[in-house]
C-alpha cells in the first residue's frame, strides 16, 4: 500500500501534459482532506458545547456551515477548472499545434 502511495506521489510530481496524474490532484486531495477535517472538527465541537452547556452560538454555526460549503464547493470548482484545462490539452494534441 505504501509503495502505491509513493508511486502516486512520484508520478504526480512529474509533468504529464494531460496524460497522467497531475500535481493538481494531490493539491485537491490535501485541500479537501484538510477542509473536511476542519469542518468535522468544528461540527463535533459545536455539538459537544451544545450538549454540555445547552446553548448554540449562531455565529459559530454559521462559520461551521461556511466550512462545509467551502469544502464541498472548492472541490467542485477546482474540478471544473481542471476539466477545462484537460480539454484544452486534448484539443491541442488533436490539432497538432502547441499551446502556451
Amino acid at each position: 500500500m505504501f509503495e502505491r502511495a509513493a508511486a502516486f506521489l512520484r508520478e504526480a510530481q512529474s509533468k504529464t501534459a494531460g496524460s497522467g496524474v497531475s500535481s493538481t490532484k494531490v493539491v485537491w486531495l490535501w485541500a479537501g482532506m484538510a477542509s473536511i477535517y476542519s469542518a468535522t472538527l468544528a461540527t463535533l465541537g459545536g455539538v459537544s458545547v451544545y450538549i454540555f452547556l445547552g446553548r448554540a452560538d449562531p455565529v459559530f454555526w454559521a462559520a461551521t456551515g461556511a466550512l462545509w460549503v467551502n469544502s464541498l464547493g472548492f472541490a467542485a470548482s477546482v474540478q471544473k477548472g481542471q476539466h477545462r484545462a484537460a480539454t484544452e490539452v486534448a484539443l491541442g494534441q488533436q490539432g497538432g499545434e502547441a499551446r502556451p
